[in-house]
């Protein structure tokens, strides 16, 4: 196959063949991107996505632009150049192109790392290699990939695990089932876990990520070729009450975002909760992943969220600034313009577009805490959305029947404690896209014309206010109460409409 490169502002020729349009974006000190563009012999223009190319002779301290070295046109590469696309679905693309192996014939013209691992390790020890090509994927992803790369495993494929907590007293411990399909409707990478407080459901969050990172929770997967445990594990808390994770990682890496240090001795401050955004936004804000992370955005800025409206003119100039005085100066003003929701919901969902990769294990401890509930049910679609494309999962546990709504009853564990003994089941109905109500009772076993707190509440949201005013209406209001709250004046503002 004949390739062209071309510069961003040149129209694409009509003859048919393969074009890299030149994308200047600084790779770690290397201008190597390019975005790859099929046009097939009925005229027919496929994108197949971003890519790296690389070069022998590349330093940072001499050429560090791969178009200033590569051929305008040509059909192979020499062995002096390696790629690697920034995202598998770039690989998944390829196949599903009309001929036999011409996808696999780019691949080998392209000397990509992850088709050819050979490639790889000639091209290891050299700097545009390590701070351009594998910026943002770990040695796992690239072993994933190269599955991929070359036919032997699908991109997105279902898996499933289980764990089992130790218990004291007379009963067996439960056993909590996990499972992810692809492609099914509703999405099954989001799971959730409910129950009263005191139950255990941040304690098993806890273990669940103790286990994960060490190795000690086996992942089944129809692939051979690879082993069972999960990629990496995230935690995401903004509770000031966090236990410090005193974890021992076996090969899986553990990130943590929350307000807290991952050792629980002390609070993040604003700037370093601004430093973290920035450093995370500065990898996914170009090639595949700013497009998902754009996408992301979106979702979570539907109508009358004022989520980020004001700031999308400066974010959209940035995500394609060089200058990293001028990008953190302004974005820094952006983050430090939100409120404490919106920043959560930012940060939130920043890191996880850059951390989260196939069979990645999120554990997300109570977001409602922070959120309105019409921001939430977009936060949880959008976590859907992601995880189901990067074929991962999340557990959140949460006391929220918006979250709820989101989920299917197949992926929801009702806890409930007898002492020392966990015991767990699924909803006896349909959860999602169910009413606030109906989830209301299922979840908690209150009736909504009940006594105690949950009667008091009903009837201070009939009176009429927003969920602020009513809340100052009492002196103190528990997480399950404010979560009731949230989700009573939620229900009554979208059925006014």
């Amino acid at each position: 196959m004949q390739f062209t490169m071309l510069e961003h502002t040149e129209p694409m020729p009509d003859r048919p063949g393969a074009y890299l349009i030149i994308d200047g974006w600084n790779d770690g000190g290397f201008i190597t991107t390019f975005d790859l563009h099929v046009r097939l012999a009925d005229g027919r223009v496929l994108r197949i996505g971003y890519l790296r190319i690389g070069h022998a002779s590349m330093r940072s301290d001499g050429t560090r632009r791969t178009a200033d070295l590569l051929p305008r046109a040509f059909t192979a590469l020499d062995h002096r150049f390696f790629s690697l696309a920034h995202e598998d679905d770039f690989y998944e693309k390829l196949q599903k192109l009309p001929g036999a192996g011409v996808g696999y014939e780019i691949l080998r013209a392209l000397n990509d790392v992850a088709f050819d691992s050979n490639m790889g390790r000639t091209a290891r020890a050299l700097e545009v290699y390590q701070q351009a090509l594998l910026r943002g994927r770990t040695e796992q992803q690239l072993a994933a990939a190269n599955l991929i790369a070359t036919g032997l495993r699908a991109r997105v494929v279902p898996f499933s695990w289980h764990y089992t907590p130790n218990q004291e007293g007379l009963l067996p411990a439960h056993r909590f089932d996990f499972e992810a399909e692809p492609g099914s409707k509703p999405p099954t990478n989001l799971h959730a876990l409910i129950g009263r407080n005191g139950v255990g459901k941040s304690t098993l969050l806890h273990r669940l990520a103790e286990a994960a990172t060490e190795g000690r929770i086996a992942v089944h997967s129809p692939s051979v070729y690879e082993d069972n445990n999960f990629t990496g594990c995230v935690v995401v808390s903004f509770s000031p009450f966090d236990q410090p994770y005193d974890l021992t990682p076996t090969g899986t890496s553990f990130h943590f975002v929350g307000l807290r240090h991952l050792d629980g001795m002390r609070l993040k401050t604003k700037a370093e909760w601004r430093k973290e955004f920035l450093d995370s936004f500065d990898i996914v804000r170009v090639g595949s992943r700013g497009r998902r992370w754009r996408k992301a955005i979106d979702t979570l800025n539907y109508n009358a969220s004022g989520f980020l409206d004001e700031h999308m003119p400066v974010i959209d100039a940035m995500i394609r600034e060089d200058s990293n005085r001028r990008f953190e100066e302004r974005m820094g003003k952006v983050f430090d313009s939100l409120s404490s929701g919106h920043a959560v919901v930012l940060l939130m969902v920043t890191r996880l577009l850059e951390v989260v990769g196939e069979r990645t294990l999120v554990l997300i401890d109570e977001p409602e805490t922070h959120l309105h509930p019409p921001l939430l049910a977009a936060l949880t679609r959008t976590l859907s959305e992601l995880l189901s494309d990067r074929n991962g999962m999340a557990v959140i546990a949460t006391h929220s029947p918006v979250v709820l709504q989101e989920v299917p009853a197949s992926c929801v564990w009702m806890m409930s404690r007898h002492g020392a003994e966990l015991t767990a089941h699924r909803p006896t109905t349909e959860t999602y896209g169910e009413s606030v109500g109906e989830l209301t009772y299922e979840a908690f076993g209150l009736e909504v014309d009940s006594t105690g707190f949950h009667a008091a509440i009903a009837r201070e949201v009939e009176q009429g206010g927003t969920y602020e005013e009513i809340a100052g209406r009492f002196t103190g209001l528990g997480s399950e109460a404010r979560a009731l709250l949230r989700a009573m004046t939620f229900e009554r503002a979208r059925g006014a409409r």
